[in-house]
């Protein structure tokens, strides 16, 4: 059989300076892009979907303890753009999350002239937004979350999935199961109609060990913490991945005793249910 000539699928990769750099599998074939409209933050994954009418959509989370969730939806159609030459996430409208604590959500727009993003508010333009993405999402009263991790949509439905590794707590926020949040948790949300409408969320695992937590109803074939890797199996299954710092594996003082090692594991969206697949060494971090 004939070796494709298709391209390699995009990977991404955070830059030093925090901008969003998606680059081919096989490097060799291209360069690597800034994709500044995507906003400068340590980006902890990019997980593209696509709205109704074909724009795309990339969503990623800051990662660091207090960081936000954004989401950037194309300018037009990915496929008019690619026709015309252009990147479909060069020209289009990122947004930041906003939760709620009865379970609905926001999306403010990181977009200059608008709200508390003015000229006369200090914001020069809109490459100044972008640049300083975590500071428009202060200015915007986004919601800091527990370290966001990585984020997958699901191709039956469309829910989206967001992994929270872990928390010292003291931010103020409305998203997570406690305040200080050593083990982590998964949060899940719908989306509106409208890309910039509104979403309904809910926690949809909190991890941990209910030695500890009696909020905890994961029996100990799926007992985790520090969720951090997420994926759809071809079967709706969500798979995951921990990554519980070496520090803490395994230290009673730190509420991991009875959390084994880093591990594979797979959730059912429908009931919660999560099971471990596969374990990593033991130090393994």
């Amino acid at each position: 059989m004939p070796a494709s000539t298709s391209p390699a699928p995009p990977t991404s990769r955070t830059g030093t300076d925090g901008s969003s750099r998606p680059t081919p599998a096989d490097a060799s074939r291209s360069v690597p892009v800034k994709r500044t409209a995507l906003g400068r933050f340590n980006h902890s994954s990019a997980a593209a979907s696509e709205t109704r009418d074909g724009r795309v959509v990339v969503y990623s989370g800051d990662d660091q303890d207090g960081g936000y969730l954004y989401k950037f939806v194309g300018a037009a159609p990915w496929k008019s753009e690619r026709a015309r030459g252009r990147s479909p996430l060069d020209h289009g409208v990122l947004f930041v999350a906003r939760f709620q604590e009865d379970g609905t959500g926001q999306w403010p727009a990181l977009t200059h002239g608008r709200g508390a993003l003015t000229t006369a508010l200090g914001w020069k333009d809109q490459a100044d937004i972008l640049l300083r993405a975590r500071e428009a999402a202060d200015a915007l009263g986004a919601t800091r979350l527990d370290r966001p991790q990585q984020i997958a949509v699901s191709p039956g439905n469309g829910d989206v999935y967001c992994a929270l590794a872990n928390s010292a707590g003291g931010h103020t926020r409305a998203v997570g199961p406690r305040d200080a949040n050593p083990h982590g948790h998964i949060v899940r949300w719908q989306e509106g109609p409208d890309t910039g409408a509104g979403f309904h969320w809910d926690v949809f695992l909190p991890a941990g060990d209910p030695a500890h937590d009696k909020g905890i109803a994961l029996g100990e074939a799926g007992r985790l913490a520090s969720p951090k890797g997420l994926a759809f199996g071809s079967a709706g299954q969500l798979w995951g991945s921990t990554g519980i710092a070496a520090d803490a594996l395994h230290r009673e003082d730190r509420h991991h005793e009875n959390l084994g090692n880093n591990a594979l594991l797979a959730a059912d969206p429908r009931t919660g249910e999560v099971r471990r697949l596969a374990g990593g060494v033991i130090g393994a971090a």
